[in-house]
């Protein structure tokens, strides 16, 4: 039996809205070309031209820290990069909006519209630059939050995310779910921790251990009564996958492979500590975290007396973790805080600020969709810029989102990068 579907299509002016990001930059090409079926269609779009005064990375920072973050756009500057800090005092002064959550975006707005923007960096925490919470449901009602922290608000910039104005921002219809550029935090308690981000940047950048580059460390603990272990899913993530209906490439099995599975016996917090300080590229981890713990180390033992890679005799890795609240950024110091801004551990982190999700007795968790689509962009897709990789595993999960699987919208409102989203993985 033969069965002809007949799909017609018009114009709507949601679509015809969308039409003004879309131009003729080479980023805006490669995007297109890499995340549609049907790239050819590009030239009936009859696209602009770039702009005059593109813009590859912008900084928002507080007045009073302008200076100290000119030491990061000097080491984009370096590599070719045009660079632009911009205030957060003088977007809140000279912009629109109804809070400064808004004033940010449509600055933002702005500057992707003008300048072709392809990195921003919200040099800030929450009292600098405040976050878009977002709505979550999970099993209709079974788990909600009105306040997931979220900053794909800042860069996914179609519609206003909240379309019929009331206390539930990114319902499922409101959502764009497609991020015009790479975004990542970066949060700080005083000037030494900016320093100390910046100079594991330029380190990670322009002057890694070379002979570390091609390790990864896996980190996986017991889950649930099953038993259910983290390491089955890290897994799935050496070599590649095609479990649970998606197909992914994993880090290369000719790595430097490690691992800390609870499946194959027990290991402490000494044993993460010397593991993160023999300076792994990658480390992936899925376990019980909170707040303030994560890798079975609470947040006071994450200091530079028990994490001793400096850069020098071992390099600072990029960590990726599923942990439940590790990446909190709205309370106080949460632990991928900690990780990012001591002088030593993480040059930048992948982390949720709420609920990860998995499944009992199963590798097919929401998180782990997200965690092994990230994967699969740096080894799959070539997408070596840091930010871009995570925008792609986004991307990459919504043909498996529905109004009635709403848990894919969670995990994608709460996994957010505190780090440089124009890091160059090293792979």
């Amino acid at each position: 039996m033969n069965i002809e579907i007949t799909i017609q299509t018009e114009p709507s002016s949601k679509a015809q809205e969308a039409l003004k990001f879309l131009h003729n930059s080479q980023s805006i090409v490669n995007f297109v070309t890499n995340n549609v079926n049907n790239p050819e269609m590009l030239s009936d779009y009859n696209l602009p031209d770039s702009r005059d005064e593109e813009i590859d990375y912008l900084i928002i920072a507080a007045q009073e820290k302008v200076d100290l973050w000119e030491n990061l756009a000097d080491i984009y500057r370096y590599r070719g990069f045009r660079v632009q800090i911009e205030t957060i005092e003088n977007i809140q002064s000279t912009q629109t909006g109804n809070d400064l959550q808004e004033k940010i975006r449509n600055f933002l707005i702005d500057k992707f519209t003008v300048n072709s923007i392809r990195f921003v960096l919200l040099a800030g925490d929450e009292d600098v630059i405040p976050h878009r919470g977002m709505f979550g449901d999970v099993n209709n009602g079974g788990t909600v939050d009105y306040d997931i922290p979220s900053d794909i608000y800042y860069c996914a910039l179609d519609g206003n995310w909240n379309a019929d104005g009331d206390n539930r921002w990114g319902e499922p219809a409101e959502a764009d779910l497609a991020p015009e550029f790479a975004l990542g935090r970066f949060c700080y308690n005083n000037d030494t921790e900016i320093n100390n981000f910046i100079n594991k940047v330029d380190y990670y950048l322009n002057n890694p251990v070379s002979d570390e580059l091609l390790s990864s460390l896996f980190v996986g603990e017991y889950l649930w009564e099953g038993p259910t272990w983290g390491g089955d899913y890290m897994d799935e993530m050496i070599g590649g996958s095609s479990t649970n209906g998606h197909e992914t490439v994993g880090v290369p099995t000719s790595w430097n492979i490690s691992t800390l599975y609870e499946r194959d016996g027990n290991w402490t917090d000494t044993d993460i500590m010397n593991a993160i300080s023999a300076g792994p590229n990658l480390i992936n981890h899925l376990g019980h975290s909170n707040n303030d713990y994560n890798m079975k180390l609470y947040s006071y033992q994450v200091t530079d007396g028990n994490i001793t890679n400096n850069g020098q005799n071992h390099g600072f890795p990029i960590i990726f973790t599923q942990g439940c609240y590790a990446g909190a950024f709205d309370t106080e110091d949460c632990i991928t805080e900690k990780y990012t801004s001591i002088a030593h551990a993480a040059v930048s982190m992948i982390s949720h600020s709420r609920y990860g999700w998995g499944q009992q007795g199963s590798t097919n968790g929401a998180s782990q969709f997200f965690h092994r689509e990230y994967i699969d962009a740096l080894f799959g897709e070539n997408i070596f810029d840091l930010g871009y990789a995570l925008n792609d595993a986004k991307i990459d999960a919504i043909p498996f989102m529905s109004y009635e699987n709403t848990v894919y919208y969670w995990v994608d409102y709460e996994t957010n990068l505190i780090g440089d989203p124009a890091l160059s993985v090293w792979t």
